[in-house]
């Protein structure tokens, strides 16, 4: 192993023993070391230079020949062709050159991880790559670096040399669709995976961040290893605020020397045979509901109220509300595995842009994250839910980070809210390391989600949803 150290049994996670399959979910956090801006954090592009994120959009470089200037001339001076890997990109590259099952799936279009080793075709780039450049007429793709180079001979907006049509890095912007495929490979990837780890990422854009509820639905671990708090924090079962180059070779030095090995087996001191039949569970096997902490168990009369919602006929909906990180789609998590258990209900986890299901003879939950910004859409789901006589209950849960503004505008005798408030016992947690340990910092959540509901969220601009038709199991 390239990091040397110990470990002892007290001081490592639970979720570090026996991994056998890992996915790695990266953002622009983990390159920051190498000298690449993120985009939302105190000196992120977004956060310094607010209107800059809705001008840069697909539909405004095709139209603006100006703006495809400056694109280019940003694309030239990019820090992408100084960076070099960092500590964190290579203790994801050791794990992926190991006998784990490790698949990255990136955010980033900055090729650092295949710069570190890890191998192309475990590498899952959802938002292509800047290392090439695609013509958006006849689609011809070739080096990036030949267009730099030609900018810097004196061509400052370099057209395709095939069909003379526009240029741009093979990379996604805001208002461009995300290729079905690739997020479907990622989608295959988190739901077949017994550990996620979400790295550097703030999990606010979407559908990439939705892999986190998809991978925990699935029976996976979540682990969150980021400087501030994300819209999934309340699903994760550790949540780990150190940077990621201290971070990421400390997570990669204790799963890989114990990959093999059970706690049961490490406390005990037992030895290892190699080849042995010792079974070493998954690590969503290792955390059962007595186990839950406080911050889970905080829920439960919200929980109970949600299921008493959920008795009756007709529509109903209800607005669950609170700050980043309260827990609101664990919560959404855990009444819809309640629900499905029961063998009767069907599950929706609506997707952007999707339209309300065709109702049935069973009970229907649709749930709606992100709804204070998916205001239109929700108004469609209300007036086809109520449009046509049902002939089972339907359910709409929303999810949001306020309902200031907006919510008013819904009201009906059916509608109800809730604000959740933070709960209590927000405790830090170090991985621990060979060298000198520092303060705790952050937040812990160690309780998990157990249902077997599969939160599917859908490619952007894609006209699926994800059902869970009473299930009780993993998916």
């Amino acid at each position: 192993m390239p990091w040397p150290g110990t470990f002892t049994p007290a001081g490592t996670p639970e979720w570090a023993y026996g991994v056998r399959r890992l996915v790695v979910l990266s953002g622009a956090g983990i390159s920051t070391d190498s000298g690449i801006p993120d985009f939302r954090g105190p000196s992120g592009a977004w956060t310094l230079n607010p209107g800059a994120q809705n001008k840069h959009t697909y539909l405004a470089f095709l139209a603006d020949p100006e703006l495809r200037g400056s694109y280019w001339k940003s694309r030239y001076e990019h820090p992408i062709w100084r960076a070099k890997p960092n500590a964190g990109h290579l203790a994801v590259t050791a794990l992926a050159s190991s006998n784990i099952d490790t698949t990255v799936v990136t955010q980033n279009t900055d090729g650092l991880h295949q710069q570190a080793g890890t191998p192309a075709d475990r590498v899952i780039e959802l938002h292509g790559t800047m290392h090439e450049v695609i013509c958006v007429e006849c689609g011809h793709r070739s080096p990036t670096a030949d267009a730099i180079t030609r900018i810097g001979a004196g061509e400052a907006v370099p057209p395709c040399l095939r069909c003379g049509g526009i240029l741009k890095t093979a990379s996604t912007m805001f208002g461009q669709t995300m290729s079905p495929e690739v997020f479907a490979r990622a989608e295959q990837a988190v739901t077949t995976c017994g550990l996620l780890l979400a790295v550097g990422t703030t999990l606010t854009v979407e559908p990439a961040g939705s892999l986190c509820a998809s991978a925990v639905g699935a029976g996976a671990t979540l682990i969150v290893v980021n400087r501030d708090r994300t819209p999934y924090d309340g699903i994760a079962t550790e949540i780990i605020r150190d940077p990621l180059s201290e971070a990421l070779p400390g997570i990669a030095r204790h799963v890989l020397a114990l990959a093999t090995r059970s706690q049961a087996e490490l406390v005990s001191g037992a030895p290892g045979a190699p080849g042995g039949s010792v079974r070493v569970p998954r690590p969503s096997q290792l955390l059962r509901a007595p186990a839950r902490t406080a911050r889970f168990r905080s829920r439960a009369a919200e929980l109970e109220r949600l299921t008493a919602w959920c008795a009756g006929a007709g529509v109903r909906t209800h607005l669950v509300s609170g700050p980043v990180g309260v827990g609101k789609t664990r919560l959404a998590l855990e009444l819809a595995g309640r629900l499905t258990a029961t063998g009767r209900w069907d599950v929706e986890f609506l997707a952007p842009n999707a339209r309300f299901p065709a109702s049935g003879q069973r009970p229907l939950l649709v749930v709606v994250d992100d709804a204070e910004a998916r205001q239109e859409q929700v108004a469609g789901i209300l007036h086809a839910a109520k449009a046509d006589p049902v002939a089972a209950p339907i359910r709409v849960l929303l999810l949001a980070r306020t309902r200031d503004n907006w919510r008013g505008k819904l009201q009906s005798e059916v509608n109800t809210s809730e604000e959740l408030a933070p709960p209590d016992n927000h405790a830090a947690r170090r991985i621990p390391g060979p060298a000198r340990r520092k303060p705790r910092r952050g937040l812990r959540a160690t309780g998990r989600n157990t249902s077997g509901v599969r939160t599917a969220r859908p490619r952007e601009n894609a006209d699926r949803t994800g059902r869970a038709a009473g299930r009780s199991g993993p998916g």
